[in-house]
């Protein structure tokens, strides 16, 4: 990824928060996940929901999207319109993401510099982040920038068993399922709404027979690893960095029960490297890395970090590769075997 500042206009920042905005309030309004979900044509009275009551709100948001060319309106041939999710809109979502992770989900830490500054303990105790709202942004920034290198990863290796740590709502595991007939995944998520939320939808989607939700964090691993046995494949997606470096001692544990529990397992590590090199990658990592350091007192690993660890939990090879993120990084560590 290389970023050509030269061409990067301040019409560039007028078009992305306008975009924003939108795509914020739809979400907010609860249209917007109709509206990706949908598939078909849709109408304003079809987008009312307890968050949006008022379908003629509902139709001015469609008509604002469609002026963005984010949605497709088309005459219903009664004087009315109906309206189609446009191709653009997925990677405007994604791109949206950014922007909205950093000064909405981040808005405790970063509206709070001065208090973090005077008394770290007390500003973390008092300016909390929205979990969900943090989760959600961090989805959207990575609907086309992450997920999809992820996956693609995880279904060339075509393990038989995969077990997927901080799995949230399992979206990546039951995408990979599909792709992988006869695989069985287990999904591993210290939040239990997330679980709940994921269990419904790997019964909606029939794929309860071959994946289970596990609400546990990460750590439980070291003391129960049931759920290893058998895996051929491990992810963690931007999950152990929230380990260092106060829990690095659980971290090595982690890693030591992976190779013990799942001897044929390879390790697929989704994460972020410290100060991505900004002429080649922007400068979201130098702010992901600046304020994980100073607001969340976490520490991101460089990649010759990840193959010492890994190499010393008995790992053969760590294969290294980018992501789409700023400062993202794919690392296959190979399994001793």
């Amino acid at each position: 990824m290389s970023v050509q500042r030269s061409s990067v206009s301040s019409a560039v920042a007028q078009d992305l928060t306008g975009k924003a905005i939108l795509l914020e309030i739809g979400e907010n309004l609860g249209i917007l996940p109709l509206l990706v979900r949908g598939g078909t044509q849709l109408r304003a009275t079809d987008l009312v929901n307890p968050s949006c009551p008022n379908a003629e709100l509902a139709g001015a948001y469609l008509s604002a999207l469609s002026h963005l060319h984010l949605v497709s309106e088309s005459n219903d041939g009664s004087g009315g319109f109906t309206y189609q999710a446009a191709p653009a809109l997925r990677q405007e979502i994604n791109n949206a993401g950014y922007l909205l992770w950093g000064l909405m989900s981040c808005a405790p830490l970063v509206a709070n510099a001065a208090r973090f500054a005077a008394d770290y303990d007390v500003a973390e105790s008092t300016h909390v982040r929205d979990g969900e709202h943090v989760a959600r942004t961090s989805r959207w920034m990575g609907e086309t920038d992450f997920y999809p290198h992820a996956e693609a990863a995880l279904v060339e290796t075509a393990p038989r068993k995969i077990v997927d740590l901080g799995a949230g709502t399992c979206g990546l595991l039951m995408r990979c399922l599909r792709r992988l007939p006869g695989a069985t995944g287990i999904g591993i998520d210290l939040s239990e709404k997330a679980c709940r939320r994921a269990r419904e939808l790997i019964a909606a989607e029939g794929l309860d027979g071959r994946l289970s939700v596990v609400h546990a964090p990460i750590q439980s691993l070291v003391d129960d690893p049931t759920p290893l046995h058998g895996a051929e494949l491990i992810h963690g997606g931007f999950v152990f960095h929230d380990l260092m470096p106060q829990d690095e001692p659980i971290l090595d544990r982690l890693l030591n029960t992976f190779v013990h529990h799942a001897p044929a397992a390879t390790l697929l590590i989704v994460d972020a490297v410290p100060f991505a090199d900004p002429d080649d990658e922007g400068a979201f990592s130098t702010a992901f890395t600046f304020l994980h350091n100073h607001f969340m007192r976490r520490k991101l690993m460089t990649t010759d970090e990840w193959r010492h660890k890994l190499g010393r939990a008995g790992y053969m090879r760590v294969d290294v590769s980018p992501l789409g993120i700023s400062g993202g990084r794919i690392l296959r560590a190979h399994p001793p075997r």
